[in-house]
C-alpha cells in the first residue's frame, strides 16, 4: 500500500537547482550536438579541403576517442578540484576549441583541433 502522505512531501527544486539542470543539460546538448553536426557537414568539409571524406574520418573519431580516453579522468578531476570549475573549465575549452575549429586551414590543424576539443567535452560530461 502507498502512503499518500509520502507520495505528497515530494522534494522541491529552488530557483538555483533548476537553474544547475538547465545549464548542466545545454552543456550536453551542445556537446552532442556537436558532434551530429560535424558527422552531416564532413562531406562538404572535405569538398572544401579537397580531400576524401574518408581522409577525414579522423576528425569525428580522433573527438570521440579522446572524450572515451578522458572522461574517467575528468569525473577523478571534478572529485578533486569539485565540478563546477571542472565544467567550467571544460565549456572555456570546447568554445575556444570551436573557435579553432571553424577557423582550421586544412585537415591536419582540424583533426588536432578536434582531439583537443574532445578534452573539453570530456571535462563537460562529469
Amino acid at each position: 500500500m502507498h502512503d499518500a502522505k509520502a507520495l505528497s512531501h515530494q522534494p522541491k527544486f529552488s530557483r538555483p537547482d533548476l537553474m544547475v539542470i538547465v545549464a548542466c543539460g545545454l552543456s550536453m546538448l551542445i556537446v552532442q550536438m556537436d558532434w551530429f553536426a560535424l558527422n552531416l557537414a564532413l562531406p562538404a568539409i572535405a569538398r572544401d579541403f579537397g580531400e576524401p571524406a574518408t581522409d577525414l574520418q579522423w576528425v569525428v573519431s580522433g573527438y570521440m576517442l579522446s572524450i572515451g580516453a578522458l572522461m574517467v579522468t575528468a569525473g577523478r578531476l571534478a572529485d578533486i578540484f569539485g565540478r563546477r570549475r571542472v565544467i567550467v573549465i571544460g565549456l572555456v575549452i570546447f568554445g575556444v576549441l570551436s573557435v579553432a575549429c571553424g577557423s582550421a586551414w586544412g585537415p591536419t590543424s582540424l583533426i588536432t583541433a578536434r582531439v583537443i576539443h574532445g578534452v573539453g567535452a570530456a571535462l563537460i560530461f562529469p
